[in-house]
Protein backbone atom coordinates (compact mmCIF):
# COMPACT_ATOMS: atom_id res chain seq x y z
CA UNK A 1 0.00 0.00 0.00
CA UNK A 2 1.15 3.19 -0.90
CA UNK A 3 0.04 6.60 1.59
CA UNK A 4 0.31 10.17 -0.19
CA UNK A 5 2.32 12.47 1.30
CA UNK A 6 0.51 15.73 2.30
CA UNK A 7 1.48 18.63 1.40
CA UNK A 8 1.59 21.88 3.53
CA UNK A 9 2.72 25.61 2.85
CA UNK A 10 6.26 26.72 2.71
CA UNK A 11 7.74 29.90 3.23
CA UNK A 12 9.31 31.26 0.40
CA UNK A 13 8.55 28.67 -1.88
CA UNK A 14 10.57 26.27 -1.19
CA UNK A 15 10.47 22.67 -1.62
CA UNK A 16 8.19 20.46 1.24
CA UNK A 17 8.81 17.56 -0.40
CA UNK A 18 10.37 15.29 -3.02
CA UNK A 19 9.61 12.35 -4.40
CA UNK A 20 11.27 10.42 -7.18
CA UNK A 21 9.51 9.35 -10.23
CA UNK A 22 10.63 7.59 -12.82
CA UNK A 23 14.78 8.62 -12.76
CA UNK A 24 12.85 12.40 -12.05
CA UNK A 25 12.83 13.78 -8.76
CA UNK A 26 9.35 16.10 -8.46
CA UNK A 27 9.25 18.74 -5.69
CA UNK A 28 6.22 19.82 -4.65
CA UNK A 29 4.95 22.91 -3.16
CA UNK A 30 1.69 24.85 -2.45
CA UNK A 31 1.49 28.79 -2.41
CA UNK A 32 -1.43 30.75 -0.17
CA UNK A 33 -3.88 32.67 -1.70
CA UNK A 34 -1.82 36.28 -1.59
CA UNK A 35 1.01 34.27 -3.40
CA UNK A 36 0.97 33.34 -7.23
CA UNK A 37 1.93 29.88 -8.36
CA UNK A 38 3.74 31.05 -11.59
CA UNK A 39 5.84 33.05 -9.71
CA UNK A 40 7.24 30.04 -7.69
CA UNK A 41 7.67 27.96 -11.09
CA UNK A 42 11.56 27.14 -11.65
CA UNK A 43 12.86 29.74 -14.69
CA UNK A 44 12.21 28.99 -18.01
CA UNK A 45 10.03 26.20 -17.10
CA UNK A 46 6.77 26.41 -18.95
CA UNK A 47 4.00 24.90 -16.50
CA UNK A 48 0.80 23.09 -16.90
CA UNK A 49 -1.97 24.85 -15.52
CA UNK A 50 -5.28 23.74 -14.29
CA UNK A 51 -7.72 25.63 -12.43
CA UNK A 52 -8.25 29.44 -12.43
CA UNK A 53 -6.51 31.79 -9.70
CA UNK A 54 -8.69 34.27 -7.81
CA UNK A 55 -8.24 35.86 -4.45
CA UNK A 56 -8.91 32.73 -2.85
CA UNK A 57 -7.20 30.00 -4.85
CA UNK A 58 -4.06 28.41 -3.78
CA UNK A 59 -2.01 27.08 -5.58
CA UNK A 60 -0.32 23.50 -5.35
CA UNK A 61 3.11 23.41 -7.34
CA UNK A 62 4.72 20.06 -8.93
CA UNK A 63 8.10 20.24 -10.61
CA UNK A 64 10.13 17.45 -12.23
CA UNK A 65 13.85 17.66 -12.50
CA UNK A 66 16.77 15.28 -13.68
CA UNK A 67 19.24 15.65 -10.70
CA UNK A 68 22.50 13.86 -12.20
CA UNK A 69 21.65 16.74 -15.05
CA UNK A 70 22.20 19.54 -13.25
CA UNK A 71 18.66 19.99 -12.29
CA UNK A 72 17.36 20.66 -15.77
CA UNK A 73 13.43 21.17 -14.85
CA UNK A 74 11.10 18.61 -17.38
CA UNK A 75 7.87 19.80 -16.79
CA UNK A 76 6.00 21.19 -14.24
CA UNK A 77 2.44 21.59 -13.25
CA UNK A 78 0.44 23.94 -11.32
CA UNK A 79 -2.70 23.04 -9.71
CA UNK A 80 -4.96 25.75 -8.28
CA UNK A 81 -8.35 25.30 -6.49
CA UNK A 82 -9.61 27.53 -3.38
CA UNK A 83 -9.54 25.64 -0.73
CA UNK A 84 -7.83 22.39 1.06
CA UNK A 85 -5.05 20.52 1.76
CA UNK A 86 -3.00 18.92 -0.90
CA UNK A 87 -1.77 15.41 -1.29
CA UNK A 88 1.36 14.10 -3.73
CA UNK A 89 1.50 9.93 -4.20
CA UNK A 90 2.77 8.12 -6.80
CA UNK A 91 0.15 5.26 -8.80
CA UNK A 92 1.58 2.60 -10.74
CA UNK A 93 3.23 4.88 -13.87
CA UNK A 94 1.63 8.03 -12.75
CA UNK A 95 1.51 10.61 -10.19
CA UNK A 96 -1.45 11.77 -8.47
CA UNK A 97 -1.37 15.39 -7.15
CA UNK A 98 -4.40 16.75 -5.36
CA UNK A 99 -5.56 20.10 -3.80
CA UNK A 100 -9.16 20.79 -2.50
CA UNK A 101 -11.52 18.37 -4.39
CA UNK A 102 -9.19 17.83 -7.27
CA UNK A 103 -6.71 15.60 -7.54
CA UNK A 104 -4.88 15.15 -10.56
CA UNK A 105 -3.47 12.25 -12.33
CA UNK A 106 0.33 13.05 -14.48
CA UNK A 107 2.11 10.67 -16.45
CA UNK A 108 6.27 10.41 -16.54
CA UNK A 109 5.97 13.40 -19.06
CA UNK A 110 4.47 15.18 -16.80
CA UNK A 111 1.14 15.15 -19.36
CA UNK A 112 -2.15 15.93 -17.34
CA UNK A 113 -3.72 12.33 -18.01
CA UNK A 114 -7.03 13.70 -15.94
CA UNK A 115 -8.79 14.71 -13.27
CA UNK A 116 -10.82 13.05 -9.93
CA UNK A 117 -13.16 15.52 -8.88
CA UNK A 118 -14.13 14.29 -4.70
CA UNK A 119 -17.32 15.15 -3.68
CA UNK A 120 -15.66 16.94 -0.41
CA UNK A 121 -12.43 18.29 0.56
CA UNK A 122 -9.55 15.43 -0.56
CA UNK A 123 -8.34 14.15 2.96
CA UNK A 124 -5.88 11.41 2.02
CA UNK A 125 -5.55 8.37 -0.79
CA UNK A 126 -3.94 5.47 -1.25
CA UNK A 127 -3.69 2.14 -3.34
CA UNK A 128 -5.83 -0.86 -2.83
CA UNK A 129 -4.06 -2.94 -6.20
CA UNK A 130 -3.99 -0.89 -9.08
CA UNK A 131 -7.01 0.51 -7.56
CA UNK A 132 -6.73 4.46 -6.48
CA UNK A 133 -8.82 5.40 -3.02
CA UNK A 134 -9.10 9.17 -2.12
CA UNK A 135 -10.72 10.03 1.35
CA UNK A 136 -12.86 13.04 1.45
CA UNK A 137 -14.22 14.83 4.49
CA UNK A 138 -16.84 13.05 4.23
CA UNK A 139 -16.53 9.69 2.26
CA UNK A 140 -14.31 7.21 0.61
CA UNK A 141 -14.00 6.19 -3.20
CA UNK A 142 -12.20 3.65 -5.46
CA UNK A 143 -10.77 4.87 -9.05
CA UNK A 144 -9.83 2.03 -11.58
CA UNK A 145 -6.90 2.83 -13.80
CA UNK A 146 -9.33 4.33 -16.28
CA UNK A 147 -9.78 7.38 -14.32
CA UNK A 148 -13.16 6.34 -13.66
CA UNK A 149 -15.09 6.77 -10.19
CA UNK A 150 -16.02 2.39 -9.41
CA UNK A 151 -18.04 3.19 -6.35
CA UNK A 152 -18.07 6.28 -3.45
CA UNK A 153 -19.04 5.09 0.33
CA UNK A 154 -20.86 8.15 2.10
CA UNK A 155 -19.45 8.03 5.81
CA UNK A 156 -20.83 9.96 8.50
CA UNK A 157 -17.55 11.26 10.78
CA UNK A 158 -16.07 14.10 11.52
CA UNK A 159 -12.51 12.92 9.93
CA UNK A 160 -11.19 9.91 7.97
CA UNK A 161 -7.76 8.27 9.08
CA UNK A 162 -6.69 5.66 6.45
CA UNK A 163 -5.29 2.60 7.70
CA UNK A 164 -4.88 -0.13 4.48
CA UNK A 165 -5.35 -0.32 1.14
CA UNK A 166 -5.79 -4.07 -0.02
CA UNK A 167 -7.05 -5.35 -3.76
CA UNK A 168 -9.99 -7.25 -1.51
CA UNK A 169 -10.63 -4.74 1.57
CA UNK A 170 -9.80 -0.94 2.15
CA UNK A 171 -9.74 -0.26 5.94
CA UNK A 172 -10.14 2.82 8.01
CA UNK A 173 -10.91 4.93 11.03
CA UNK A 174 -14.30 6.95 11.33
CA UNK A 175 -13.76 9.89 13.85
CA UNK A 176 -16.93 11.06 15.65
CA UNK A 177 -17.18 13.75 18.34
CA UNK A 178 -15.33 11.71 21.38
CA UNK A 179 -15.54 8.29 20.23
CA UNK A 180 -14.03 6.31 16.78
CA UNK A 181 -15.14 2.89 14.56
CA UNK A 182 -12.66 1.13 12.79
CA UNK A 183 -14.05 -0.30 9.27
CA UNK A 184 -13.83 -2.06 6.40
CA UNK A 185 -14.95 -1.87 3.34
CA UNK A 186 -14.99 -4.15 0.48
CA UNK A 187 -12.68 -2.94 -2.50
CA UNK A 188 -15.14 -4.27 -5.21
CA UNK A 189 -17.97 -2.78 -4.02
CA UNK A 190 -17.88 -0.18 -1.47
CA UNK A 191 -19.53 -2.09 1.39
CA UNK A 192 -19.53 -1.97 4.51
CA UNK A 193 -18.16 -5.47 5.99
CA UNK A 194 -17.42 -4.48 9.73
Amino acid sequence: MRVAALAFQAPRFQPMGHLDFHGARVAFWVTEPSEDPLASVPPGAVPTVVGVRTNATRGLVLSASLPLEGDRTLWTVVLQREQGGALVMPWGEQLVAGLGTTALVVDPSGHVAGALEGEHELTGSATAGEALVLLDRHGVSLFGTELQRRWRTPLEADSLLLLEGRPESIKLVAFRAADWTELRLDAATGQILS
